[in-house]
């Protein structure tokens, strides 16, 4: 097992995504498809990326173990994609795995897994010596008895009986207890790897009681499978190797819980340089609207991935550390809104930031994206976040009013006392554009792939 992936991850600790009923239903298909099959069953489970597929993993190996005591083994692709040929690394995790049982039932399956991967030793001896401690060239030098020439000959000859041996062995094991395997980050390696790894798992591995499952980005998936073979049908290709298809959940109520959970570690727990960062919850509420809302309305309806949501967060307290000096009610919702949809969009951040996105505009955006610019404090926020000198300050008021209803001035006056130094230098009025200038600055250096 892959150390990453330990017992401190589970559904009962770390399930902000309220995946365990689908967890549930992922096992409990995976066995109806295991008993009616006659080889191997591959489960593709599809997300985009960021959208949590590793961190289900992870959580779902131990619910495999812990729960069902189900023998599993993580492979990560990505990482093993130097190796060059997949059913090295394959090999190799299924020897670690056996290895550790050691024991006189499982020696048949190890001899043949290194006698595998000994017939392909022109690939990266180094790789293999560290992984099953076996010197592939050391090997070869001491047991050629005729030359090396031979020895390739011999090595071809051998593939056809060492892979049925092997076949045999598996099946042998499986047909008492099933192995559940857990390959992550397909999507993410070369595209020549990626396609080999799959038809590796199925020449090699279409063994009955092993159970594939692949958390892959389909479409990237597709792309690298593009590489390859050009246009194809994607979809018919890829029903070779997978028999279920598999989409992992996004619904609001785990969102909602993640989002929670996320936002009170932002708040209660960060700290930089051994302090906590000088903003209290207390101190950014206005009325019913507190941060919180705001950033929980765009993250749900901007449909933010997990990792985009912690990427948010860093961007967000880079901006809090350089402003904490002076940092006004106003400057702070204007930076969590321009941060959820730079990640979301950045084409529109950046006409925010350059002046090219007004008010009405914002407010057809926030409409095209079910964002509630409906509630009065929201689109009176906005309309002093939006306004780039005191002409159009007037100009969206009219707008909102047009759109809500009158402004008492006493609001009026009140709102926009909390939204920065309001004075006849027109500056002070481009709330947005600062922020926005700001941050796409420093975002640089957060920038994810």
């Amino acid at each position: 097992m892959n150390q990453k992936y330990t017992q401190t991850k589970t559904f009962l600790t770390s399930d902000c995504m309220n995946l365990i009923g689908f967890a549930d239903d992922l096992f409990h298909s995976i066995q109806i498809d295991n008993l009616l099959s006659e080889n191997s069953v591959v489960v593709s489970l599809n997300a985009k990326f960021g959208m949590g597929k590793s961190y289900f993993l992870e959580m779902f190996e131990n619910y495999l173990r812990d729960y069902k005591k189900t023998e599993t083994i993580f492979i990560n692709s990505w990482k093993n994609d130097f190796c060059d040929e997949p059913l090295i690394a394959i090999c190799c995790e299924l020897f670690s795995f056996f290895e550790k049982q050691n024991d006189e039932k499982t020696k048949p399956i190890r001899d043949q897994l290194k006698a595998v991967v000994s017939i392909f030793g022109d690939l990266s001896n180094q790789f293999l010596k560290a992984q099953l401690g076996t010197d592939i060239e050391n090997t070869f030098n001491k047991n050629k008895s005729i030359n090396h020439g031979k020895v390739i000959f011999d090595k071809f000859n051998q593939k056809k009986d060492l892979f049925e041996k092997l076949y045999n062995s598996i099946a042998e094991y499986t047909a008492e207890k099933q192995l559940i395997i857990l390959i992550d980050e397909l999507d993410r390696t070369r595209p020549d790897y990626a396609v080999n790894f799959l038809e590796t798992l199925k020449h090699f591995f279409d063994v009955k009681g092993l159970i594939f499952i692949l958390a892959v980005n389909k479409e990237q998936l597709k792309q690298s499978v593009e590489c390859i073979y050009g246009k194809i049908d994607f979809d018919e290709y890829y029903r070779k190797f997978a028999q279920r298809d598999v989409a992992l959940p996004y619904n609001e109520e785990g969102i909602n819980k993640y989002i929670v959970k996320i936002v009170d570690d932002f708040f209660n727990k960060i700290e930089v340089d051994g302090k906590k960062i000088g903003i209290k919850k207390d101190a950014l509420r206005y009325e019913s609207y507190t941060t919180k809302v705001y950033m929980k309305e765009f993250f749900i309806k901007l449909k933010l991935s997990p990792r985009q949501i912690n990427q948010f967060f860093r961007i967000l307290l880079s901006f809090l550390i350089s402003e904490n000096n002076s940092l006004v009610l106003g400057y702070m919702f204007a930076s969590i809104i321009y941060i959820a949809v730079d990640l979301h969009d950045s084409e529109i951040a950046k006409k925010i930031a350059e002046g090219e996105f007004g008010y009405k505009d914002f407010l057809d955006y926030l409409q095209k994206k079910n964002i509630d610019s409906r509630n009065y404090d929201m689109a009176l926020n906005l309309l002093f976040l939006f306004s780039i000198n005191r002409e159009d300050l007037f100009d969206n008021k009219s707008l909102y009013e047009s759109k809500f209803g009158t402004i008492e001035q006493s609001t009026f006056d009140r709102r926009g006392g909390l939204f920065g130094p309001f004075s006849n230098n027109e500056n002070d009025f481009a709330i947005m554009q600062k922020i926005g200038k700001k941050i796409s600055q420093s975002k640089i250096f957060f920038n994810q792939f």
